[in-house]
């Protein structure tokens, strides 16, 4: 059967990709070569965990972070969850991180413990933000195959934000 990529959406073409070439090298980065299975089993499961946490088509998930593996998972796992992706310079400092979160009501961010400092004053200041995922290489995992994800659940403005972890998302199994 034939499909006409030029009528494909960004994340299923990828995903077309990762299915005819699953072996073939996706990106390297921080010295590692990811697969396209691997990007595309990271993407499917931050796809997932934006789900659960209630992220609905076009929603704008946020993503706050140094370029890297878990930039290129988390613009193709919005993309999965129907959302929208919004970069966000890893540079922006905590004021203007909440106002652009304010802003454009993003749903969900995306981001890194390397920006916790700024992410945190950002969200104290956000009432729109229903999850954040921290994402970071599992320290588990000698291979540094995996991407962990915590949610740190949004609360009232203001109040603490409560934490769980929402498990590891595998990229080699």
């Amino acid at each position: 059967m034939f499909v006409d990529q030029r009528q494909m959406l960004l994340h299923q073409l990828f995903e077309a990709t990762a299915e005819r070439t699953p072996e073939k090298v996706a990106l390297v980065a921080g010295g590692k070569r990811y697969t396209y299975r691997e990007l595309d089993e990271l993407a499917a499961c931050l796809a997932s965990a934006l789900r659960q946490r209630g992220v609905e088509r076009g929603d704008r998930v946020a993503i706050f972070a140094d370029n890297g593996v878990e930039v290129v998972a988390s613009v193709f796992g919005a993309l999965k969850a129907d959302a929208v992706f919004m970069p966000v310079n890893p540079l922006t400092k905590s004021d203007k991180l909440a106002y652009l979160l304010n802003d454009s009501r993003a749903a969900c961010v995306v981001t890194t413990q390397v920006l916790r400092d700024v992410w945190e004053d950002a969200l104290a200041q956000n009432s729109s933000v229903r999850a954040c995922f921290v994402s970071g290489l599992a320290a588990a995992d000698p291979s540094g195959r995996l991407l962990s994800l915590e949610d740190h659940i949004a609360g009232s403005p203001g109040s603490p934000r409560a934490h769980r972890d929402t498990g590891v998302c595998p990229a080699n199994e």
